[in-house]
């Protein structure tokens, strides 16, 4: 389901993401899976893109390039990547080889692609994720990073984005206790 995202959205998913560091997370008797019959939290937030954003020549490179590593078996880790998400943020100085995570650079992309709406929560939602650390598919845990990103930017949805009703209540309600546990990046 990664590696199918188009072009236009890999700088989304690339600005998903934080560090790995103290705290372990406790999944409990949340389920690995999204309800079926449940809103998917994303259309309870509208989670606006710049419009005048502009993916560069070297940003498709690297989504082509890691694209590529991850459709061979072992395309990836030959590379010396544990996952798709980590190749691309080290392909976009987004993590640095020792897989360290540059924040100041992934607050700069938020700030290019996101409206500025959501760069507030945006950076919430990444200071949020910096304090965990992650039990997940990639080692160095960006795919956990991500997650959280991706969660907590919603559960911060800014008013005006936000869908009310009753199914985005128990969205989020759901989202709020489980949500950094669902495998939706794997």
């Amino acid at each position: 389901q990664f590696i199918m995202w188009s072009h236009s959205s890999v700088i989304f998913v690339v600005v998903i993401a934080a560090t790995a560091s103290a705290e372990v997370l406790n999944d409990g008797d949340c389920p690995k899976e999204y309800p079926k019959g449940m809103r998917p939290l994303y259309k309870c937030c509208k989670m606006e893109m710049k419009t005048e954003r502009n993916i560069t020549d070297e940003q498709k490179a690297a989504f082509r390039l890691c694209s590529r590593y991850a459709q061979a078996e072992s395309g990836l880790a030959d590379a010396g990547y544990d996952c798709m998400a980590e190749c691309l943020f080290i392909k976009l100085g987004l993590m640095g080889e020792d897989k360290t995570l540059n924040k100041e650079n992934i607050l700069e992309e938020v700030r290019t692609q996101l409206h500025e709406d959501l760069v507030e929560p945006a950076r919430k939602a990444l200071e949020t994720c910096m304090e965990k650390k992650y039990k997940t598919e990639c080692p160095s845990g960006i795919d956990g990073a991500m997650q959280c990103f991706t969660v907590q930017i919603m559960l911060n949805c800014p008013a005006q984005n936000w869908t009310d009703g009753e199914e985005c209540k128990e969205t989020r309600t759901f989202m709020e206790k489980c949500g950094e546990t669902l495998n939706f990046y794997h």
